[in-house]
């Protein structure tokens, strides 16, 4: 039996350009579709509804040429829903929805 070793030295052009393109876009646009289905599932309906619909995905080729999914809220409760208040724990709906369709979700900023 014949064995070989090798090592993989990954080319950073390459990479950069695989962050950069439209299959990735499109890639990460599903994934936060995916996202933003479950976190519909498992938003609060309250009285009118209105933060479970206005649950959204986008993706687009941000300024420095990579692309992006994005999974967001805009109704005005969206940051009491997700972060809480002095009236309203937290229910962390879209991270909930982040890790129910297995991604990570990292809190804070570098």
């Amino acid at each position: 039996m014949a064995t070989s070793n090798f090592r993989f030295v990954p080319n950073p052009v390459a990479v950069t350009q695989l962050a950069a393109g439209e299959p990735m876009r499109e890639t990460l646009e599903e994934r936060a579709e995916q996202v933003a289905e479950e976190a519909r599932t498992i938003a609060p309906t309250g009285p009118t509804g209105d933060y479970k619909e206005s649950i959204e995905a986008a993706s687009d080729i941000d300024r420095t040429g990579k692309a992006r999914g994005t999974v967001y809220a805009n109704d005005f409760k969206a940051r009491w829903i997700e972060f809480g208040s002095i009236h309203n724990i937290p229910q962390h709906v879209l991270s909930r929805a982040c890790e129910a369709v297995g991604l990570r979700v990292f809190t804070g900023r570098k």
